[in-house]
C-alpha cells in the first residue's frame, strides 16, 4: 500500500512543463471564487487522497486543495519537492507544516457538499511532520 500512495503522490505533484507556460495559475485567475488570504497549518492526504490544508486554528475549517479553473497548478513546486521528500522518509502518515496563500476556487462539481477548496499560491516556512499516533507529531526543517 505505500508503494501506491508514493506513486500516487508524485503523479497528484507532478505536471508537465510545456502544460505551465500557458497556465494562468493560482492568485492571478479569473475563476476564483474569493479574496486570497493567508493560513498557517499542515499540507496532506486525506484518506480519499484529497490533498487538504488543516489549519492551526479554529477560526477556520480544512481546505480541499485543487487547481483553479482552467489550470494545472494546485500547489508551488517547493511545496511538491518538500511533500515528495515527506513521503519518502514518513510515508503516508507525513504532513507539511506551514504558512500558506490560498484562493479559493469553485468545486470540480457544483454539487459537492463541502464548499471548500482553493489552490496554493505560496508555500513558506515549510516543515515536514510525520504524525505517529502515540506521540503526535514530530517537525523537521525543510525548505
Amino acid at each position: 500500500m505505500r508503494f501506491a500512495g508514493v506513486i500516487l503522490m508524485s503523479l497528484v505533484l507532478q505536471s508537465p512543463v510545456s502544460a505551465r507556460a500557458n497556465d494562468p495559475g493560482c492568485k492571478d485567475n479569473p475563476g476564483l471564487v474569493g479574496r486570497c488570504y493567508a493560513i498557517v497549518g499542515d499540507f496532506n492526504l486525506s484518506a480519499d487522497a484529497a490533498m487538504v490544508v488543516w489549519p492551526d486554528d479554529s477560526a477556520h475549517r480544512p481546505v480541499k486543495v485543487r487547481a483553479a479553473p482552467g489550470s494545472t497548478r494546485d500547489v508551488p513546486e517547493n511545496l511538491n519537492r518538500t511533500m515528495a521528500r515527506a513521503w519518502s522518509e514518513h510515508g503516508p502518515t507525513a504532513q507539511v507544516h506551514g504558512d500558506f496563500v490560498l484562493c479559493p476556487v469553485p468545486p470540480a462539481d457544483p454539487a459537492d457538499p463541502d464548499p471548500l477548496f482553493a489552490c496554493i499560491e505560496t508555500a513558506s516556512g515549510l516543515t515536514t511532520v510525520a504524525t505517529v499516533p502515540s506521540s503526535g507529531p514530530s517537525r523537521s526543517s525543510g525548505s
